[in-house]
């Protein structure tokens, strides 16, 4: 899906002097990744809120959120993985 992008700092992303417009699918996983539930004030239960699952000794708790929060924006999970601290996630609008 097409949509306003940000870029690696999360700031609107500017070429020509105006909004860049672009495909948005990754950057849409990355934002409900990085949000936690009340960032968002007209939707305050959208966000997996990754910074919550830190100190968890199992990640079947974060990835049970992120299959929620994913389906509730139509994203199709295929498959999670958290092997050597990295979050390997599989899924499609």
């Amino acid at each position: 899906m097409d949509d306003i992008l940000f870029d690696n700092s999360n700031d609107l992303l500017i070429g020509a002097g105006d909004l860049e417009l672009g495909n948005s699918n990754e950057q849409n996983k990355y934002m409900l990744l990085a949000c936690s539930s009340g960032e968002y004030k007209e939707f305050p239960f959208v966000g997996c809120g990754l910074r919550d699952f830190i100190n968890e000794n199992s990640p079947e708790n974060m990835f049970t959120q992120i299959r929620k929060q994913f389906d509730k924006d139509g994203l199709s999970v295929k498959s999670i993985s958290y092997k050597h601290n990295k979050l390997n996630i599989d899924a499609n609008y």
